[in-house]
């Protein structure tokens, strides 16, 4: 979602979706839950919804929520239209509509096809193969001298895989490159011992 042109509020919750939903969607199936507090049916999906989430936690799965009344814009770009409106997000994009499912057995059923399709990763090995063409691209950029690009490719593999070396190494190469030195300063101290 782009962020020219709009409001401080909306700014914000865009932000904030994109740290709750769009990152973890990269490597995990989200379970995306509009809802509201005057919501019945809402209530009644809720502890379903997060039986499930929960049961399948370790194939990769997890639940988000959204007020709608609470977040009227991010709810306007799904284009909700009422609730409880369910989907499944996978790398920012819905890839299935799950609010006709009601029950633990329909979900499951649901949530089954999408992981047999869909390249999740439950936090193993499966996320570091996606970031390595990446990496690449970043490696190759820094090598022909563009350090501010390679920094914001460096930047963006360093938030899908914070915990990635190679990421943060080449994000302070590139810093260094493009002459920024208290950010490269600043992303060497957050190194771990």
């Amino acid at each position: 979602m782009a962020t020219a042109g709009l409001t401080v509020d909306e700014q914000k919750a865009v932000e904030e979706f994109q740290q709750a939903v769009v990152a973890p969607s990269m490597n995990k199936l989200v379970i995306l839950d509009f809802w509201a507090e005057w919501c019945g049916p809402c209530k009644a999906l809720t502890p379903v919804l997060e039986k499930v989430a929960a049961s399948y936690a370790d194939k990769g799965v997890m639940l988000a929520k959204v007020n709608v009344d609470e977040n009227k814009f991010i709810a306007s770009q799904f284009q909700v239209q009422s609730i409880p409106t369910v989907y499944a997000i996978f790398q920012g994009k819905p890839v299935a509509d799950l609010t006709s499912a009601r029950t633990e057995s329909q979900l499951g059923q649901i949530l089954d096809q999408l992981l047999e399709k869909l390249p999740v990763g439950a936090g193993g090995e499966e996320p570091k193969q996606d970031i390595e063409p990446l990496l690449a691209m970043g490696e190759d950029v820094l090598g022909q001298g563009d350090g501010e690009r390679a920094a914001g490719i460096f930047a963006q593999i360093a938030d899908m895989a914070p915990d990635n070396a190679e990421a943060v190494g080449g994000l302070i190469r590139a810093l260094v490159l493009a002459d920024h030195l208290p950010e490269a300063e600043a992303a060497l101290a957050g190194v771990p011992e």
